[in-house]
């Protein structure tokens, strides 16, 4: 664990007070502030980990994952026009249509512009009002990350030094 004041990943072995702020440190950065407490024996200062954990862990983190969705569907491309010109099929005003969903007029105008894109409760009023569909199914997505440049690093130019 790292020491909060100085950031040395060195084991924790008070927490100090400075200027009213609660802080783990490191036996160099104690005496900055007023011990509230210390482990009480030095087998509670927690250590550092091991780098094959801390590699273990990065290739988990690190590994292609499909990008879950909250629904598995999403609104049309083409959502304000829908509701536009429905709205205006069944001849309502901004006004009729703001009053029977219990939303605002602007959020109507917002809508019809294509600039907000309604959450699912607001987008299901819209459907329910107007008659008509506003969202399409949407498959998985599975997103690539991408590797390195292949660049020069510097454990590369470390190695051009050694030889």
């Amino acid at each position: 664990m790292a020491c909060e004041m100085c950031g040395r990943p060195l084991p924790i072995v008070a927490t100090i007070v400075v200027e009213g702020a609660r802080m783990s440190v490191c036996a160099g950065c104690q005496r900055f502030g007023k011990v509230v407490q210390a482990p009480a024996s030095p087998a509670e200062a927690t250590p550092q980990r091991s780098m094959e954990e801390g590699l273990r862990r990065r290739q988990t983190r690190m590994a292609d994952k499909p990008v879950k969705l909250e629904t598995e569907e999403a609104h049309v491309a083409d959502f304000g026009t829908r509701v536009r010109k429905a709205r205006e099929a069944k001849r309502l005003t901004t006004e009729d249509l703001a009053r029977a969903i219990n939303e605002k007029k602007s959020v109507i105008h917002k809508v019809e512009a294509g600039t907000f894109f309604p959450d699912p409760v607001v987008t299901a009023k819209f459907e329910r009002a107007l008659g008509i569909s506003l969202r399409e199914r949407v498959e998985e997505v599975h997103v690539e990350k991408r590797r390195a440049s292949g660049g020069m690093t510097i454990g590369d130019l470390i190695k051009m030094q050694k030889e």
